[in-house]
């Protein structure tokens, strides 16, 4: 099958956002940037509060390596109604984050014996993505430090 944006190469299945589109190595990178700058204007214009979602969002942007800040935990009281609002959780989804499921137990296909919170994790595109989606809500992009600055 052939890529979807009609560049001619072959393609493949990948999720883009919260939609699976046919595409190429090629054009998957435009893809991603086309969803999330979609994404931020229909929350931009939806005249939701952008405070919150902001914050996380530059934290990815200013701290691409930080592991804390490429993870949410859905039951936190400021993250939950986020996740919960259509245009806010599409955002987050075409930035990266997308919910994980429970972790198994080794050698079951039963729950883990031990409740877990769950969260959503930043896959994949992470700090470019952050970047455009911070520029499309009209916010200041953060730089992370540099190399030379942190050693």
């Amino acid at each position: 099958d052939l890529c979807e944006m009609q560049c001619g190469f072959f393609a493949t299945e990948r999720l883009v956002g919260t939609v699976t589109r046919r595409l190429c190595s090629k054009c998957v990178g435009k893809a991603v940037e086309e969803e999330t700058q979609r994404a931020a204007r229909e929350l931009r214009d939806s005249g939701e509060d952008l405070t919150t979602i902001i914050k996380i969002i530059s934290n990815v942007a200013a701290h691409p390596e930080e592991p804390k800040y490429r993870t949410l935990r859905l039951t936190n009281q400021h993250i939950s109604p986020l996740w919960e609002s259509p245009p806010h959780r599409s955002l987050l989804q075409a930035v990266g984050f997308q919910c994980t499921p429970p972790p198994q137990t080794p050698g079951t296909s039963s729950p883990p014996l031990a409740p877990t919170t769950p969260r959503a994790v930043m896959h994949e595109t992470g700090p470019h993505t952050a970047a455009i989606a911070l520029q499309a809500l009209g916010a200041p992009v953060p730089h992370p430090p540099s190399a030379a600055a942190a050693g």
